[in-house]
């Protein structure tokens, strides 16, 4: 062995972890693409989430459900996502009946129900399970009575 052997041998021993464990990361997590996917996605259903609360919202104040997103952004103090992360394509909202909508979104992966981030807790009654393509979800909304006076 000479002298600088040990050092070449050392550094092509770095080399082959390194490269093991970019692989293993790869196989385990997926490749990069399907981790931007999955972050989408994760993006839509947060998005989803938050115009479900601002219905919510709108309808405690307004005691009936928003003709349309548009409606939404119009509140003062709402910020409103209306269009997708990715493709820029608008969320779909319709109402349904008098309490009851529809949010649509479409996805590139399928998700197991996945509830979003809230830092009270998971939202209630909060099911995103989705598979890939174009979904939608059936929401209902508590309509109180005109004639019923605030608490």
């Amino acid at each position: 062995m000479t002298p600088g052997s040990g050092g070449k041998l050392l550094l092509a021993a770095a080399a082959i972890i390194v490269a093991a464990v970019v692989i293993a990361s790869i196989v385990v997590l997926g490749p990069p693409s399907a981790q931007r996917q999955r972050r989408l996605d994760a993006a839509r259903v947060a998005d989803l989430a938050t115009i479900e609360r601002l219905v919510g919202a709108f309808v405690r104040v307004h005691k009936v459900l928003p003709h349309d997103l548009g409606a939404l952004a119009a509140e003062p103090g709402f910020r409103a996502p209306r269009n997708d992360p990715d493709s820029g394509a608008p969320y779909e909202y319709a109402t349904l009946s008098t309490d009851s909508y529809s949010l649509c979104a479409t996805f590139t992966t399928a998700g197991e129900g996945e509830a979003p981030f809230n830092t009270y807790g998971p939202a209630a009654d909060a099911t995103w399970a989705h598979g890939v393509g174009h979904q939608c979800f059936i929401r209902h909304a508590d309509i109180p009575s005109k004639s019923a006076a605030p608490p």
